[in-house]
This record gives structure tokens, sequence and C-alpha cells, in this order.
């Protein structure tokens, strides 16, 4: 074979290869989408409708765009849920048939009665409006006979349609399902305070900076992520029924006298949001209770999760690494116990550990470092008193470990811990607080040493 021959079959391999991409992958991904856009029902935009109506054969809901959301005008006024909607939207514009059950022909000539299908009086109609009042129509009629498929009508066509059933019930929405449930509206980044009062105990907390702070029952930092999870779980808490949309007299809910308020103060003004919670109710295992957003009339039941998760204790929303320390540095570690002390020491030239007690006894470097760690990142569980009045009361009239950790001669950070029966309980020297702590802590807070016999032992002779 010749080299222009060769050439030539190398040149035709290669166009046929670039027209195989094109043709097969690149033109098969066209044709896939425009095979894709054949199927779709409807030619809408989502962004572009202005206007939705859902009727159903209970209830008829009207929403309509309003800036950034949605407002529901019937069956009364009320604010939109806007991811709900606009999910509804998305499905319209994605939704595809399956199949043409009966074409313009069959119905025009009679052949077909839109009655046979449910299409008579459909179940479900979605009315899809934008601006210039351009309407797109969904009618929703009866099951297959297998339930794989519901029929469809769309506005402007003659046809009737064979969608998947499961898409009727994307559709099948009511007025619980479009208007917006959440218990209290805010804007969690503009949050500057918030209060929750119950049982005679008020918890308020302010932000200063980008930090929280607890003002009452205890002047004391914040738990910063603790307080945003409390927040953002508030922010998305949605009500779960709504009893009244206007409640004249509260009593017969426990509203009138509140066991719980929770205030929220948003912006500079410290604009207030406040949400109520009265008597709970139960239907079988679950329970509930009455709520209502105070600046809006109906009165709804919220989950009795969402009520424990509002019920925190001064002690879950406080900074609770309180024996933090800057450890950097550290080189002598000093626990007392009972019964003896251990004195660790670190060379700063050449970085070791060494044991000056108990004598002829070492531990690894590591297991140093790791305890001068553990200590750092010692937590409390829960606040227990804010100053010490009687050590006994928490074991530390005789503390089962005493830690010390020096740096450069100058005492770094000093916890003693104690045990009263199942609990253990600390206290630091840079706080007054006592604490209790995880009951592991203790058995964490040792070194392992390894005894060893000295050179000069070793080498003498017997």
């Amino acid at each position: 074979m010749s080299f222009k021959t060769t050439g030539f079959l190398a040149a035709l391999f290669i166009a046929l290869l670039g027209f195989l991409y094109f043709y097969e992958i690149r033109g098969g991904e066209g044709r896939k989408q425009a095979e894709t856009e054949a199927r779709k029902v409807l030619r809408i935009d989502d962004t572009e409708v202005v206007r939705l109506v859902v009727q159903r054969e209970d209830t008829t809901v009207v929403a309509v765009r309003e800036g950034d959301g949605w407002r529901i005008l019937e069956p009364l006024k009320t604010g939109g849920d806007r991811a709900n909607i606009e999910s509804l939207l998305r499905t319209g514009k994605n939704l595809e048939k399956v199949q043409v059950v009966a074409d313009e022909a069959s119905l025009i000539s009679g052949a077909v009665d839109p009655a046979d299908f449910g299409l008579g009086k459909p179940e479900i109609a979605v009315v899809f409006e934008r601006e210039g009042e351009q309407r797109d129509s969904l009618f929703f009629g009866d099951k297959s006979p297998t339930g794989s498929y519901v029929y469809l009508r769309v506005s402007g066509s003659p046809e009737i349609l064979a969608v998947g059933a499961w898409r009727k019930s994307n559709f099948a929405k009511g007025l619980y399902d479009l208007r917006d449930k959440r218990v209290v509206l805010f804007d969690r980044d503009e949050v500057r305070k918030f209060e929750i009062a119950r049982d005679g105990q008020d918890i308020v907390a302010s932000k200063q900076g980008g930090d929280w702070r607890l003002e009452k029952p205890v002047a004391d930092r914040g738990d910063s992520l603790v307080i945003r999870r409390l927040l953002s779980r508030l922010w998305t808490a949605q009500a779960k029924r709504f009893v009244t949309e206007e409640a004249t007299d509260l009593a017969p809910y426990g509203l009138d006298d509140p066991w719980m308020r929770i205030s929220i103060y948003e912006g500079e003004g410290l604009a207030l949001k406040e949400v109520i919670l009265g008597d709970g109710l139960r239907a079988g295992r679950i329970k509930r209770y009455y709520g209502k957003y105070v600046a809006k009339s109906p009165v709804f039941t919220v989950d009795s999760t969402f009520v424990k998760e509002m019920m925190k204790t001064p002690s879950e929303l406080r900074y609770k690494k309180i024996f933090a320390f800057d450890s950097e540095g550290i080189d002598r570690v000093v626990l007392v116990y009972p019964d003896s002390t251990v004195d660790c020491r670190k060379d700063t030239s050449s970085q070791a550990w060494t044991t000056l007690e108990p004598r002829f006894h070492a531990a690894s470097g590591k297991s140093v470092e790791d305890l001068i760690e553990r200590v750092k990142e010692l937590e409390a569980v829960r606040f227990a008193a804010e100053t010490l009045v009687l050590p006994e009361t928490y074991g530390l009239d005789a503390p089962a470990v005493q830690v010390k950790l020096w740096k450069a001669g100058q005492l770094a950070r000093e916890v003693a811990l104690g045990r009263k029966g199942e609990q253990v309980y600390a206290r630091g020297d840079a706080r007054p607080q006592v604490v209790e702590v995880g009951r592991s802590i203790l058995e964490r807070l040792t070194l392992e040493l390894s005894p060893f016999i000295p050179d000069s032992v070793q080498t003498q002779v017997p």
C-alpha cells in the first residue's frame, strides 16, 4: 500500500470519527433535547407566571406574585409558600406526556367522550397566567385502568393525553400546601436580640459584633453555634394545622396567658416579632401545642419537637469551653491525685518530655500533649453553680484530680475535678463557676506511666 493511500485512509478515518462525534454525540444530544421538548405538555417559562389558580372539588386557591414572593388572594388573604408555589410552577413547565389517548378527529366526531376519562368535570384544574392575561390551563381526569397514568387535557388543544399518575398529586394542592406556614416571620441575618420567657424564667441574649452574649438569667458569653441553630429552627418552623383564621377569644387555646413567649428583635430599630404558645393537645401518640404569631390573626398548632427545641436551658445557650487556653508553649504538666502526683516537664531545646515524679517512670510525649489538648477542649455539660460555696456538694473538697499546666514558670491553667455520685464536676482558675462535665473525663485525664531501671542501677555489679 502506498504512502498516499495510507494517508488518504487515515484522513478518511479521522473524518469519519468527526462525523460520528458531531452526529451521534453532539447531534444526539440536540435530538434528545428536541425529543424532550416535544413531549412537554406546556410551553411556559415558570419565571413569567404572575398568577396561579388551583381549583379542586373542595376549594379554589388563587395566588399572585408579589415582589420576590407570593400572596394568596382566595379563599382568604395571606402570605404564600414561595417554595411550594414555585415548585408547582416548575412541575408544570416540565410536565411530559406519555402518549396521546384520543386525537382531535375522534373527539370532534364524537367517537370519544371526554366524560369517559373523567374530563367532563375535571377533578383538578390548574391555570398559569402570565402578563397580558395569557393563560395556560391543565385539566386532570381519571386514572387509567392500570392506575399508572392519569388523563389530561390542555387548554388550546382538543387532545386527551396520558401522563404519569403521580403527577396529579403534584398539582392536588390545597390552601394549607400553598400558604405561608411559618410560625414567625423574621430575617435571621438581622436578629439583634431574642427573649424566651417561660415558667417564670426569662432567657435574654443579644448579638454583639459577630458573637452572642447572654443577658439573663446570667451575664455570660453565649454559645453562638447553639444560638444560631435555635434561630434557624425558629425561622424554618411551620404550623402543622391552622385551627382558626380569626381568633376573637384566645382563652380556649390557652393563649390569653401563654406559658411561652418567644420575642425576636430585628434590625437596628429592634423591630419586635413574637410568637406565643398555649395549651397542649394530644391526638393518639402525637402531642401538639396551640400557637399564634402575635402580628397575625390565625391560631395554629406546632409539634412537640419544635416546642422541645425552644425549651433551651441557660446552660445549653452558654459558651461551654470555659477552660480553654493557649496551649502553645506548655512545658510542664502536673497531675495531683489524692494519693499521688505526676510531674512532667518539657526540654525546650529537645522538645522531649521527662517525668520527674514519680521517679523512674516515663510517659510518652504524645500522651502528654494529648492530655494538654483534652484539658483545652474540656466542655461544660451543665452550669451547676455560679460560685463555689459548698465544695463538698460537688466533690471538690477532695478533688479526684487537679490538673496544673505551666508555661515558662507561669501557671497557664488549673482545673480541679470532683466526683459526687454519678456526676463529675469541674472548676477552673479563670472563672468562678462550677460545671458538670462528662463522666469519662476522669479516665481521660491520666497518663500511662512505664517504670524503668536507671542506667546507673543497671550497670552496678551485684
